[in-house]
């Protein structure tokens, strides 16, 4: 449970924690048809970008996009989102977001 979402509007209340603290993330879809990608962002904006077995590519992300990214989570309330959204038949895929700001993490999963 993300400790934002015992507030009534979190991502507003919570706004500065969201822009002033460390922020990692994960990005992984997975399909039946296709080798899993994940996204890897560490708080320096230091990436790694892994495709199947492939050896990871090094990326290095911009502090503008990491800001844009924050004000993004803000504006679309990421933190108040549901954990999980669609349903997932035998030979279908999913795409999850994994977003950590300070010790709060939250994860959505977008199934189809």
């Amino acid at each position: 449970m993300c400790r934002f979402n015992s507030v009534p509007n979190p991502s507003e209340r919570y706004a500065a924690e969201i822009l002033d603290n460390p922020m990692t993330v994960v990005a992984i879809v997975e399909t039946h048809f296709q080798p899993t990608r994940r996204l890897e962002i560490d708080s320096a904006g230091h990436a790694r970008l892994i495709v199947g077995e492939n050896p990871p590519q090094n990326i290095q992300t911009s502090k503008e996009g990491l800001d844009a990214l924050r004000k993004t989570l803000i504006r679309e309330r990421f933190f108040e989102l549901k954990g999980e959204y669609g349903e997932r038949p035998h030979d279908s895929g999913s795409s999850t977001l994994i977003i950590t700001i300070g010790r709060v993490t939250k994860t959505v999963q977008l199934r189809s």
